[in-house]
C-alpha cells in the first residue's frame, strides 16, 4: 500500500491512539496486586508454619525437661526415703543389741560376777543406761548387795554416783534401804549427793528410816541429809520410820525433826 494507504491501515490505530492500550491492559494491575498479595500471605503462613513448629518443639523439650526433672526428683525422694527407712532399723537393731548389752551387765552386777561385769564394759555395755530390768543400774545392784570392790571398779571405769534409774532414784537410795552402812559410806566418800529425790520426792534418808537402818541414817545424817524433809505427799522421815515399828527409832527421830523445826 502507498503511504497515505497507512491511514486506513489498522496499525496506524495503534499508533494514533496510545491509550487504548494502556485502557486495555489496566484490568491486569489489580491481578498483579492480587499475586503479590498472594504471595506475602503464602510467605507469611509459611513464616507461621516454621514458627508454629519451633514453638511446638520448644513445649515438647521443655515438657520432657520438667518430666526429667519430675522423674529425677521423685526417684531421689524414694532414695531418700529408703535410707532413711534403713537406718531407723539400724538404729532399732542398734538400740536392741544395747540394751540387750546392758541389761547383761546389770545382771552380772545382781550377782557379783566382776570378771563377766569387766567383760561386758569392754565390749560396750553402758554403765549409765537409761533403761534396764527393774529401772536399776550396775552401781545400784552393787550397792544392794554391799559389794564395795565392785562400785570402786565401776566408778573407776566411768559408773556415775549420781545416776538416776528410771525412778529418779541413785545407788545411796538402795544401800542407805539395804542397810549397806559400809556402802553407803562408801558412795558419800565418792560424792553421793544426799538432797536427791526421786519421782515421789522422797530422799534416801527417809528410805533408811523406812526400813529401821539406823546406822545408815546416822551416816546421811552426818552428811548433812535433812531430817525435816517432806515427799510429795507431806510425808517425813517419821512417817517412814513408823512402818518399821521400831518404837525408839520413831521416838529419835521424832526429837531429831523437833529439833530441826
Amino acid at each position: 500500500p502507498s503511504a497515505g494507504g497507512l491511514a486506513g491501515w489498522p496499525y496506524s490505530r495503534v499508533f494514533s491512539m496510545p491509550g487504548t492500550i494502556a485502557a486495555n491492559h489496566t484490568p491486569n494491575q489489580p491481578i498483579r496486586r492480587q499475586h503479590q498479595e498472594i504471595g506475602i500471605s503464602t510467605q507469611i503462613r509459611r513464616l507461621m508454619r516454621r514458627l508454629s513448629r519451633k514453638v511446638w518443639t520448644s513445649l515438647a523439650l521443655a515438657l520432657l525437661l520438667l518430666f526429667t526433672l519430675g522423674a529425677h526428683a521423685f526417684l531421689w525422694r524414694r532414695y531418700v526415703q529408703s535410707r532413711q527407712t534403713n537406718l531407723e532399723a539400724t538404729r532399732e537393731k542398734e538400740a536392741w543389741a544395747q540394751y540387750r548389752l546392758d541389761e547383761a551387765l546389770a545382771n552380772a552386777a545382781a550377782t557379783g560376777d566382776r570378771a563377766l561385769v569387766l567383760r561386758l564394759v569392754k565390749q560396750g555395755a553402758n554403765l549409765n543406761p537409761a533403761r534396764v530390768p527393774e529401772g536399776r543400774t550396775p552401781l545400784i545392784y552393787a550397792s544392794v548387795r554391799g559389794d564395795n570392790e565392785l562400785i570402786l571398779e565401776l566408778v573407776d571405769r566411768g559408773a556415775a554416783v549420781n545416776w538416776r534409774n528410771s525412778s529418779g532414784r541413785t545407788a545411796l537410795f538402795d544401800a542407805a534401804g539395804a542397810g549397806r552402812t559400809e556402802t553407803v559410806e562408801l558412795l558419800l566418800s565418792l560424792g553421793a549427793d544426799v538432797t536427791v529425790r526421786d519421782e515421789r520426792g522422797e530422799t534416801a534418808l527417809m528410805w533408811a528410816a523406812r526400813w529401821a537402818r539406823i546406822a545408815a541414817v546416822d551416816a546421811l545424817l552426818e552428811a548433812g541429809a535433812d531430817p525435816t524433809a517432806k515427799d510429795d505427799s507431806g510425808r517425813g522421815i517419821v512417817w517412814n520410820a513408823e512402818r518399821s515399828g521400831s518404837r525408839a527409832f520413831i521416838v529419835r527421830l521424832k526429837k531429831l525433826v523437833e529439833q530441826g523445826n
